[in-house]
């Protein structure tokens, strides 16, 4: 994934995202990470303490 560019507090789609619709997207935030389903919007979104996005990030990554 390329390096987010979005301000904090801005939504932001993968550059890996297919562009069909069916999405997750991230917010940064002071103290958390917001992702929420793009088809839905409006609906609850997980919030996630910066370190433990970071872990999960980092455990996806290829070795």
């Amino acid at each position: 994934m390329r390096r987010n560019t979005a301000n904090p507090g801005e939504w932001f789609t993968s550059s890996y995202s297919s562009g069909n619709g069916q999405c997750v997207q991230v917010r940064r935030q002071e103290e958390s990470i917001g992702v929420r389903d793009s088809v839905h919007p409006k609906r609850a979104l997980l919030d996630f303490p910066k370190e433990e996005w970071q872990s999960f990030v980092n455990s996806t990554k290829d070795s």
